[in-house]
């Protein structure tokens, strides 16, 4: 299965990490948000997830936007069968979103339709529900409204960190993906 990711921050790492791994995935492209200037001295710095994908061999894509044309092209030109989406951080159009055979998956830490958006977890924690998760949708136009290929939970207690969550979102996100790509 040829595979697109999308993700910007540390924690998509993990998940490219795992489809890396797994034999039967081909991953054909990373593509990630343009590199920003970092602290004080505005250092352009690498996304962590380029990082990882330049060390192993992966092409890396970064748009300044996926609106246009050329960007369609090159997306196309990779025959992609499905592209794999863990917090990207730009809205992908509908344009992109019907290029790959079997669509476009979106990742999601939360309990869909609860906590769309972008801080899905980080505002669970502070609401302090008890049970939160990692929802998969095939993506659509919408903001996190596609349908739901699959879910699971886990407990949420008076201690947790964004660091574990992050861990349980790895934890059970994972597998989840596996099973909605198999």
């Amino acid at each position: 299965m040829r595979i697109v990711y999308f993700g910007t921050p540390s924690l998509s790492v993990s998940f490219l990490k795992a489809i890396f791994l797994e034999k039967q995935f081909e991953i054909v492209a990373v593509v990630t948000q343009p590199d920003k200037p970092v602290g004080r001295k505005g250092i352009l710095t690498k996304q962590e997830i380029k990082v990882f994908a330049q060390a192993h061999g992966l092409p890396v894509l970064q748009f300044e936007t996926l609106r246009n044309e050329e960007t369609q092209k090159i997306l196309k030109e990779l025959r992609a069968d499905v592209y794999v989406v863990f917090a990207y951080g730009k809205i992908i159009p509908n344009s992109i979103l019907q290029i790959p055979k079997h669509g476009c998956i979106n990742v999601h830490p939360s309990l869909l339709p609860l906590y769309r958006g972008a801080s899905p977890f980080q505002q669970a924690i502070l609401d302090g529900v008890k049970t939160s998760g990692v929802s998969i949708i095939q993506m659509d136009s919408g903001m996190d409204t596609g349908a739901i290929l699959g879910q699971e939970e886990f407990d949420i207690d008076k201690t947790e960190t964004s660091i574990t969550i992050q861990n349980k979102i790895q934890n059970v996100g994972i597998p989840l993906l596996f099973k909605i790509l198999h």
